[in-house]
């Protein structure tokens, strides 16, 4: 009992010696409501470039955020492919990048021969297993100036002076272009072979002798190099295409494919038209 006395007589004297708790005056003057600090805002990260080892930023270049290449504005940086720089990475050794599939490989255009000298042997293929002894290449063309003669003393410019001097200059005009098309399609002239040539110029008098006719009632005119049409005394204005045929033959022991005959044939084509031949048809290859 004394003990319960004793600890209710401590609370009261520690109750009491407490300081009176001041009640909140709500009428006094209002306390001013303030923002919380500010901060400054950090600025914006740079636009880096990191192409480089040294950072370019847009401050060096606004359009491409680089230093512009000193000799090509296109050209860009160049690297080794060995070396790491920022912002890359090596694919695994053990594994290649794989490309990724395009619509192109669906709808690929397609393979269309050619008409090309590399093509014409593969269209001739059936005629690579035979061969030719002797060929002949047959022509029908206009002659150049200097494989016609006029006679009696009518030859203007280039003309031969007689029948056997406008042959020799055909002969030697196709001889010439037969060995020059071997070595353009790639061929060798067999070393035994000779070249024959069958060619019977006639007398062919010229317009820019005069207003004169021969003695079968023509004249001829030129087209360039070639002597290419002849008119007649009763209808001078009406040319007629003016050909002669001849032909080339080469005698040899050797046998020569089908198909590199008619790749020689094409070349003499060209070879002669450059000397004036005006041809009115392809060479044509026959067996000798």
């Amino acid at each position: 009992m004394w003990l319960a006395t004793l600890l209710v007589a401590h609370l009261t004297t520690t109750v009491l010696s407490c300081t009176p708790i001041t009640p909140l005056n709500i009428h006094g003057p209002s306390i001013a409501l303030t923002l919380p600090p500010t901060t400054t805002t950090p600025p914006a990260p740079e636009l880096v470039d990191y192409h480089d080892d040294v950072l370019r930023t847009r401050a060096t270049d606004p359009e491409r955020g680089t230093i512009k290449h000193p000799n090509d504005d296109d050209v860009p940086l160049q690297h080794s492919a060995m070396e790491l720089k920022r912002d890359q990475a090596l694919p695994p050794v053990e594994r290649a990048p794989r490309l990724l599939p395009s619509l192109f490989d669906l709808f690929r255009p397609l393979n269309l021969h050619s008409w090309t000298a590399n093509s014409l042997p593969a269209l001739s293929a059936e005629k690579d297993v035979h061969g030719i002894r002797n060929p002949k290449f047959l022509m029908v063309l206009s002659p150049p100036v200097s494989w016609t003669f006029c006679e009696p003393l009518c030859g203007i410019g280039d003309q031969a002076v007689d029948t056997d001097d406008a042959k020799e200059n055909a002969s030697e005009d196709i001889k010439q272009a037969l060995v020059a098309a071997f070595e353009r399609a790639h061929l060798h002239v067999p070393a035994d072979s000779q070249v024959v040539v069958q060619y019977d110029p006639k007398s062919t008098m010229i317009d820019e002798f005069g207003e004169f006719f021969d003695r079968t009632g023509y004249r001829y005119q030129l087209r360039g190099l070639s002597v290419a049409y002849k008119v007649h005394r009763n209808a001078t204005n009406v040319p007629i295409p003016h050909t002669v045929e001849l032909s080339a033959k080469l005698i040899s022991n050797q046998s020569i494919r089908v198909v590199d005959a008619e790749r020689v044939a094409r070349e003499v084509y060209q070879l002669l038209s450059l000397v004036g031949a005006y041809f009115a048809k392809p060479v044509e290859v026959v067996a000798g």
